[in-house]
């Protein structure tokens, strides 16, 4: 027999669902980056949004602490440096979605210069330029969500 989920479980998935349902209107699939996106834009008044944001911020400044270490211990892999912007570009994200954007501004630009450094010292490496340019798109798309459009140019 099927056993049923405890009431809270079920309210929850019951919200779940009533929140992730498509609207009537919508046409296709609904793109990341629409207005009501839980993971691109604030303002989520569910108490548990904002907790699960703060524990993922709190996670991923572990991990960017971590390998922030393991780089200064070892400059000669260049493993640990790219693993580094990857968790930088994590954080960058979690503050924009908190509406955090000076300090998205800050990791998306620590991310950009820990690549800017692995793609000039093999600029053959086609995954570091690749990251490069995710970078670059992250500070142009977070220079567009301020208004600054010159800075977006760049």
């Amino acid at each position: 027999a099927r056993r049923r989920l405890p009431r809270h479980r079920r309210a929850r998935v019951a919200r779940g669902a009533e929140r992730h349902r498509p609207d009537e209107s919508d046409e296709g699939q609904r793109s990341h980056r629409d207005a009501d996106h839980p993971l691109r834009y604030p303002g989520r008044d569910d108490r548990g949004y904002q907790n699960q944001l703060h524990a993922a911020t709190f996670e991923l400044s572990r991990h960017a602490s971590i390998r922030e270490r393991l780089a200064q211990s070892d400059p000669a892999n260049a493993a640990w440096p790219r693993a580094l912007s990857v968790s930088l570009n994590k954080l960058g994200d979690l503050a924009v979605a908190q509406g955090a954007h000076v300090a998205a501004a800050r990791y998306f630009a620590d991310a950009k210069a820990i690549r800017e450094r692995l793609a000039q010292s093999d600029p053959a490496n086609a995954a570091w330029q690749r990251d490069l340019s995710v970078s670059l798109n992250n500070l142009g798309d977070l220079a567009v969500a301020q208004g600054d459009l010159v800075a977006a140019a760049r």
